[in-house]
């Protein structure tokens, strides 16, 4: 921001994020005025809607400063969940860059807050054998084309809130609750015990798109109070009761990252026009206005129109996450770790002037061929870290069914350290037994690929 220590004055200027939503902003409000446009037309005012664009784009200077948003001087692209993919293609053909999605299918149980029946829903089957939903880690047709709008719109970087079922406990044992189809409509009502969402060990519980393999799929985290300090480390980052963790049907890392959801003070659509928010929904934007700061931060260096890929900007915001979780590298629940932006600025800066080990490429590779990169290491001990992401194209959903195992990654790009006499490999996860920390090996399922060497002694390296 200006004013920032790092001196860049980014604040969104001349810049737009898009935001799908349930429902209309309240354009009109004053943190907001004039600086959005429903394209849609849509109505009415939706106050989850516009509490997400604050976080996106409020100036935070009528009455509330803690409700300003990370990309305070853009304009927002504003539209309802109706007709989100044809419009989303649409926006990405016209030059968008980001967009923030803090919706989802629902699944599993569906807490209404009524009296039971109507205390809890039940969305996964009808059958006294449907214990699970199989929606949560499955990717569908709507995931499908997600994914062909991010292939086809190579600088267009879709945002995703993870979810918030690990809080969706089900009813009482013997409580009566309603059973209803995806359309909404109820079956039936019964007491028949069905595990909690998430159940046993918290994971398993992404809905739908949440699993996409080209977007930037978000986690919430309680607030940091001054940030991520380098000696507290990962135990500083908490973890929300509520945010869903992966592993996607087919194994892959999700969330991709995760950030501040507990909270957050920003926009409303009613009276008292500000309110805190708790959620998923609450960090997703968090990210995307950094990410839109971090393209216009691009485009100040290389000159007006010029940006990076979607899948160098999300390479770009995993690089330089801060390490989160109980072990070393990804899991599924933080992902690659806590958004960083100010590191990635930083990187963004030492590529543009050549400093020497940071490097942001962006290449074509030959099917069949390999890509090398010379990296020289001249003080022993230090730490090698590469980063790989592509753009992979949609997979073909597996037959709907309970936790189909089939691959979803089209295009399997490897990336390897080494140095003549040892060869490093990247992270990788076991989804067959989830809460394990990260290993090393071949990664055949993700289109994102990070191998981190430390220690590393003085000499010649070869990143592949």
């Amino acid at each position: 921001w200006p004013g920032g220590s790092l001196g860049l004055g980014l604040d969104g200027s001349g810049m737009t994020v898009g935001e799908w939503d349930g429902g209309a902003v309240l354009a009109e409000h004053p943190d907001l005025y004039p600086r959005v446009s429903q394209v849609d037309g849509a109505t009415p005012v939706s106050n989850h809607a516009t509490h997400v664009a604050g976080t996106l784009i409020a100036s935070g200077a009528i009455q509330r400063p803690e409700a300003r948003g990370m990309a305070y001087g853009a304009d927002l692209a504003a539209y309802d969940w109706n007709s989100d993919t044809a419009e989303m293609a649409a926006a990405a053909a016209a030059g968008l860059l980001v967009s923030n999605h803090s919706y989802g299918a629902a699944a599993g149980w569906i807490n209404i807050g009524g009296a039971p029946p109507d205390n809890w829903w039940w969305i996964g089957g009808a059958a006294d054998t449907d214990l699970e939903d199989s929606n949560f880690g499955y990717y569908d047709e709507e995931s499908r084309l997600w994914d062909e709008i991010a292939l086809n719109a190579p600088y267009y970087l879709i945002v995703k809130a993870a979810g918030n079922d690990r809080w969706d406990t089900g009813p009482e044992p013997g409580e009566l609750y309603t059973i209803i189809d995806q359309a909404g409509t109820p079956l039936a009502t019964s007491t028949l015990a069905r595990p909690a969402d998430c159940s046993p060990a918290g994971y398993d519980c992404l809905p739908t798109t949440s699993v996409a393999k080209n977007i930037l799929t978000i986690g919430a985290v309680d607030d940091i109070i001054g940030g991520y300090q380098p000696l507290a480390g990962p135990s500083s980052v908490v973890m929300t009761g509520f945010s869903s963790w992966g592993p996607t049907d087919d194994g892959r890392i999700k969330p991709d990252l995760v950030a501040n959801g507990w909270l957050l003070v920003s926009t409303y659509g009613q009276d008292p026009y500000y309110a805190p928010g708790l959620g998923t929904s609450m960090a997703a934007p968090n990210v995307s206005g950094s990410l839109l700061l971090l393209q216009q931060h691009y485009q100040d260096i290389y000159g007006s129109g010029n940006f990076m890929r979607a899948a160098t900007l999300k390479a770009l915001a995993i690089h330089t996450a801060d390490e989160s979780g109980a072990a070393e590298g990804p899991d599924y629940s933080h992902g690659w770790g806590l958004l960083n932006a100010r590191s990635a600025a930083q990187l963004i800066t030492a590529h543009s002037i050549g400093t020497p080990g940071q490097q942001i490429i962006e290449a074509a590779l030959t099917d069949g061929a390999a890509n090398s990169i010379p990296v020289t290491v001249t003080e022993a001990g230090s730490v090698i870290t590469a980063t790989l992401v592509w753009t992979d194209p949609p997979g073909t959903p597996a037959p709907p069914g309970l936790d189909p195992v089939d691959l979803m990654l089209v295009n399997d790009l490897d990336l390897r350290i080494s140095n003549g006499t040892s060869t490093f490999l990247p992270w990788v996860l076991d989804p067959s037994s989830p809460a394990d920390p990260a290993t090393r090996g071949d990664n055949i399922r993700d289109n994102v690929e990070q191998v981190v060497v430390k220690g590393a002694p003085a000499g010649s390296y070869s990143v592949s």
